[in-house]
């Protein structure tokens, strides 16, 4: 059985993006028996939720759930800022808590993500006992370094936690 479950972290400013992905996503993954889609929402403006809800009924293996984040900086405690995308992205670190306990696995896609083939082999993959596995998307030697990895690391290193 094909059932995955993907969250989506977003404001109003990348919805767009967002319905890109979705479509990018569902279009790709027809064989799939369900996809639950879970969307972190940072303040979608009620035209833009429309419109992704719209994609989304536009395939009948899909599931749409919309989870309120409110403020971020509320929920860790500090002021957060970003030098590029938005805040509504650090909603990410609260995935285990919002999401329901019987939930075993998901697949956390940035918004500007483009699916281009099934999630079948990534969805199956093996974490050898890991409860992590992730890509890492530092583009610049600074952002290696805040996140912990050294200036030379390749963007495309796989790490497990």
């Amino acid at each position: 059985m094909n059932n995955y479950n993907v969250v989506y972290t977003t404001d109003d400013s990348f919805s767009v993006v967002l319905g890109t992905s979705l479509y990018s996503l569902l279009s790709n993954n027809l064989d799939a028996d369900l996809i639950n889609i879970f969307i972190l929402d940072g303040g979608i403006e009620s035209e833009n939720r429309d419109h992704i809800s719209e994609i989304c009924s536009n395939f009948s293996n899909t599931s749409l759930y919309w989870v309120p984040m409110g403020t971020i900086s509320k929920k860790i405690g500090i002021d957060v800022k970003t030098d590029r995308g938005s805040v509504s992205q650090f909603s990410r670190l609260f995935i285990g808590d919002v999401l329901s306990d019987d939930i075993e696995r998901v697949l956390y896609l940035d918004c500007d993500t483009l699916v281009v083939s099934s999630l079948s082999e990534l969805w199956n993959m093996d974490l050898n006992g890991n409860i992590i596995s992730a890509l890492s998307d530092a583009f610049s030697k600074y952002y290696r370094e805040n996140i912990g990895l050294k200036k030379t690391t390749s963007c495309s290193t796989r790490v497990y936690y």
